[in-house]
């Protein structure tokens, strides 16, 4: 049974991340996007993850619905479609190889978005080995502690060492594989989500007066937009970079706890369900409808535009619509090719 408010929050989160992805690297708004959008995802699917005590059928799912759309959709669609044109070629087959099958992070395929898929994925059996090992709650919180301090150990060499070793563009100390770090520090989000469903607490929120939750959606905003855009800077779960980690912690669930709110007191809207309910497809297809905007706003005002470096404001919300409209067919389209093909893995 889908809850309402949680398809709304996944229609704000993919709101969020198109402007994101439009939005000048370093204004006031892409810092406060980045400061939560992704930690948001991990956390919505922690919450709505339902752990399977049979190992293989949870791996089975985990390959079906996330492993194999990222490598139907890099070999398919980004890979056809890199060849197809000429700027977009891959320089190296080495390097495009390395991205997709070792970091997750296809940056020359034009696809460096599809981190969150591999990373999710990661992320979805590091919970399940935990579960399996059947620990106290207590440990459980520990090992999420420890998680998040080796990825904040990894994060600070990668930082301010690795770049300092290179060998044909290929690092000699390169980042841990399936983007593990990263998914170290999403798992806290995960499980944060998970452990607010099974403690009944996003229930009791759920059922508390509307003021109340006005309230904290208020407080959240202002913490959240204080300690992430003002006090903390740039920051990317993707690239493990997160300046102040407590700052980063702090004003990532705020943000959070912001949109849970805000879904809450919305609870019904056709269009942010619809978004939410088809944030996945909406996610992995978006970047080509910012490509195009950025290539049509460029013709219409008569220089080079590029998204998340010069696109003026009121733009970027053009192109928020723009790709949202372009947006409509995908669920379809998603759900007659690669998601048939998932459907008959789980079978």
């Amino acid at each position: 049974m889908r809850l309402s408010w949680i398809d709304i929050a996944k229609g704000l989160g993919i709101f969020l991340v198109i402007l994101g992805h439009l939005i000048t690297i370093g204004s006031p708004i892409f810092k406060w996007i980045g400061s939560f959008h992704m930690p948001l995802f991990f956390f919505l699917s922690g919450l709505v993850f339902n752990y399977n005590n049979n190992l293989l059928n949870s791996l089975k799912t985990i390959f079906a619905r996330l492993i194999l759309p990222y490598i139907l959709i890099i070999v398919i669609i980004y890979l056809l479609i890199s060849l197809l044109i000429p700027p977009w070629h891959p320089k190296s087959i080495i390097i495009t190889l390395f991205e997709v099958f070792y970091t997750g992070i296809p940056y020359s395929l034009h696809a460096a978005h599809l981190w969150f898929l591999i990373c999710l994925a990661s992320v979805q059996i590091l919970f399940i080995i935990i579960k399996k090992l059947k620990l106290t709650k207590e440990k459980e919180y520990l090992i999420i502690v420890i998680s998040v301090m080796f990825s904040l150990s990894i994060g600070f060499v990668y930082t301010h060492y690795l770049n300092k070793f290179c060998l044909f563009k290929l690092y000699l100390i390169p980042r841990l594989p399936f983007n593990i770090e990263t998914a170290l520090m999403a798992l806290f989000f995960f499980y944060l989500g998970h452990e607010l469903k099974e403690q009944k607490i996003i229930v009791m929120f759920n059922n508390i007066k509307v003021s109340i939750k006005l309230v904290v959606v208020i407080v959240s905003l202002s913490a959240n937009v204080i300690l992430g855009t003002i006090l903390n800077g740039d920051v990317s779960l993707a690239h493990n970079n997160y300046q102040n980690p407590v700052l980063y912690l702090v004003s990532a669930v705020c943000g959070i706890t912001f949109i849970v709110g805000v879904s809450n007191i919305i609870n019904r809207s056709f269009i942010l369900e619809f978004y939410g309910k088809y944030s996945l497809p909406i996610y992995l297809f978006h970047i080509y409808f910012i490509y195009l905007f950025a290539f049509l706003l460029s013709t219409f005002l008569g220089k080079k535009m590029m998204f998340m470096i010069n696109i003026p404001l009121v733009y970027c919300f053009v192109g928020l619509i723009f790709v949202l409209v372009l947006s409509l067919p995908i669920p379809r389209l998603y759900k007659n090719s690669i998601g048939v093909i998932s459907n008959k893995c789980l079978k």
